[in-house]
């Protein structure tokens, strides 16, 4: 989503024509990130045990419904800077709500005893499997990680998951087929100094990238 955001933004930088851009990431937006959102705000709030939880799940579903706009606002746009505009709007919400998710609302679920694994095992929408049926499996610390096959949000969970099980000292071996730097900077906008980022090596669809753990 923010490699195609960056997309737009660019061709509206240089006054190029953006609806490109524009068409592959509103595409996007409802074949991908929206589908993904709405089954997480349903499987939350079903799933929260207690008031404090319903609040969180409610809160995440209003941001829902803002993302829902934004994402009309993008396709609806007149101009190229209308567009820019209301996908950098989008972009700043839906990172605040991944925040939001893995900081305070998933280990509030944990905490009230909730399985997590357990709850998310059954859910291809926000996993990204390939079928209801197929195994998951996250890599244990020095293991590797393949991100091939992953969009950007599947990459992105996948991901979090795997670092925050990574122990210190350890090394995570990433295998990718497309840049993560912009998922680098969102970990470590909220992780600061916390993992070690090796230069990828390797051209796609397979490239590597070590992530140690200080």
């Amino acid at each position: 989503m923010i490699r195609r955001t960056d997309a737009l933004l660019a061709a509206v930088a240089a006054q190029e024509a953006h609806e490109p851009a524009r068409d592959d990431l509103v595409d996007f937006l409802h074949g991908e990130v929206l589908p993904h959102t709405t089954a997480e705000g349903v499987i939350f709030c079903d799933s929260a045990p207690d008031m404090q939880t319903t609040l969180l799940a409610q809160a995440m579903a209003a941001q829902q419904r803002q993302l829902v706009a934004f994402a009309g606002e993008v396709a609806r746009a007149r101009t190229g800077m209308d567009a820019a505009m209301a996908a950098s709007a989008l972009v700043a919400l839906f990172m605040m709500r991944a925040e939001e998710e893995d900081t305070v609302l998933l280990p509030a679920l944990a905490a009230a005893g909730i399985d997590l694994a357990d709850l998310l095992a059954h859910q291809p929408q926000i996993l990204g499997r390939p079928g209801a049926d197929a195994p998951v499996t996250m890599p244990g610390p020095g293991d590797t990680l393949d991100l091939c096959a992953l969009d950007y949000d599947q990459c992105r969970r996948r991901l979090r998951t795997a670092l925050q099980r990574l122990e210190p000292g350890k090394t995570l071996r990433l295998t990718h087929g497309h840049e993560l730097q912009s998922l680098r900077y969102e970990i470590e906008a909220t992780a600061l100094k916390a993992y070690r980022w090796s230069l990828p090596t390797g051209e796609p669809p397979k490239t590597t990238t070590l992530v140690e753990r200080l």
